[in-house]
């Protein structure tokens, strides 16, 4: 039994270095690649770079730098849904970066007829600055540092007064956060955009009549999937049945 439980072991052992040695070849194979993908883009490849970008995050190498890039790349190549695309999936990432914020701007002016979502939600001010995960770190710091400060309140002798006050500003501080990770989950879960200029329909047919057009690089919002259609609002309020290629979620 004893024999037995060594033999686990040392497979448990090789395994875990094996794997380990396997994600740092892994790692150091994706920076090569990106490194690729870079050169290819300042070399004015942008299809080259746009693949080399594609390949990276087939093997689920994702960062907001190859996001980033693409979306670079994307925007290039002519291709402004696809690029607009990957810049919202970067800025969900790194929702301070400068430069990426200044391209979504940039790619978002050339959208013929862009309006933007309406942004009234009170948690708006915090989402422009951190991402998802970011806020739920926050949050859990604000609760872990609530309960060390009931502790030590209690321990100290302080007044209840004075304990309740403290403990109910850290609480509303740690829910208002848990809030907004929550709403901005719900808020993004069928945010897409539009890749390719498309009519809208009343009904998730070809045949049917078409209701209005939607530009390329339109940000829409999807309510629903029917076979191979998605019936989607746009910013206007206006909902209406789009083919599902015409369409990539953020």
């Amino acid at each position: 039994m004893r024999s037995l439980s060594s033999k686990v072991l040392w497979t448990l052992i090789l395994t875990s270095c094996f794997s380990s040695f396997s994600w740092a070849l892994g790692e150091k194979e994706a920076a090569s690649v990106f490194a690729q993908a870079v050169n290819a883009y300042h070399g004015a490849d942008y299809r080259e770079a746009v693949d080399l970008n594609e390949r990276l995050l087939l093997k689920d190498f994702v960062s907001p730098a190859v996001y980033y890039n693409l979306g670079n790349s994307y925007l290039k190549s002519g291709r402004l849904g696809k690029s607009l695309v990957n810049y919202l999936r970067a800025s969900r990432l790194t929702p301070r970066d400068s430069d990426l914020r200044a391209n979504l701007v940039f790619a978002r002016s050339q959208v013929e007829n862009y309006n933007s979502w309406p942004r009234n939600s009170v948690f708006a001010l915090v989402q422009k600055f951190w991402s998802a995960e970011e806020l739920q770190w926050i949050a859990f710091g604000a609760f872990v540092v609530a309960g060390t400060f009931l502790l030590v309140a209690l321990y100290a002798g302080l007044r209840r007064k004075r304990v309740m006050i403290g403990m109910g500003i850290l609480g509303v501080v740690a829910l208002y956060l848990l809030g907004a990770v929550i709403f901005q989950v719900v808020d993004r879960s069928g945010q897409a955009v539009c890749v390719e200029r498309v009519e809208a329909r009343f009904e998730p047919s070809a045949q049917a009549t078409a209701y209005f057009k939607i530009p390329e690089g339109t940000e829409i919002k999807v309510l629903r999937e029917k076979e191979r259609w998605f019936k989607v609002e746009r910013s206007d309020g206006k909902v209406g049945w789009v083919p599902i290629k015409s369409v990539e979620r953020i």
